[in-house]
């Protein structure tokens, strides 16, 4: 299948502007993932004073630029691909990943005792995302391969480090918390490239 962007030299106008949201909505949650490890680096730096006054004034702004962040890059991500063909409707991606992040929840749960946070919903809701851009982008006729492969590593990866965190203490811990964020952000910045 011939790659849209190469078509004629050029591109169709609505897969080039649906492209563009694609990567609009990577640099978005890659710069995300940059404010969301610099308020885990001021919160949880092992060893250091809880942030008071200007520190935690600045933390609690970079938590709040990461969320903000990360909603403009899903609203990008699901526009753009929204308007792309695909081989499976956003209705049941979206059903797959809830019954994926029930099924996680309880295998984490029971298996090894993790305790169930935020994290998990965010790791799974991240993979279902990307797996929905993915296939647009390939009906689109974008090559794919080491893009699906690169998410699928990342969501393997950030769920080890999921379920190890709370068995590890200190920097180790802390690092194993960065893991996940540095996974999505380097996605999501080697994405605007391949996609």
């Amino acid at each position: 299948m011939a790659s849209v962007r190469g078509y004629n030299g050029g591109m169709d106008a609505a897969a080039a502007t649906y492209l563009a949201d694609i990567d609009a909505g990577h640099v978005w949650m890659a710069v995300c993932a940059v404010l969301y490890l610099a308020w885990w680096a001021v919160f949880f730096r092992p060893r250091a004073a809880k942030p008071h006054g200007a520190e935690r004034a600045i933390g609690i702004g970079l938590i709040l630029g990461a969320v903000a962040c990360g909603c403009a890059g899903v609203a990008c991500l699901a526009r753009g691909a929204g308007g792309l063909p695909h081989t499976v409707d956003a209705a049941l991606v979206m059903l797959a990943a809830l019954g994926a992040y029930v099924v996680l929840l309880v295998l984490t749960r029971a298996l090894f005792k993790r305790q169930v946070t935020t994290e998990l919903l965010l790791i799974v809701a991240w993979a279902a995302l990307e797996w929905f851009v993915l296939d647009g982008a390939a009906c689109a006729g974008v090559a794919v391969g080491a893009p699906a492969a690169l998410v699928g590593i990342a969501f393997l990866f950030s769920m080890v480090c999921y379920v190890l965190y709370y068995r590890l203490h200190g920097w180790t811990a802390f690092f194993d918390g960065c893991g996940p964020l540095l996974a999505v952000g380097a996605i999501s910045l080697a994405f605007v490239f391949l996609l």
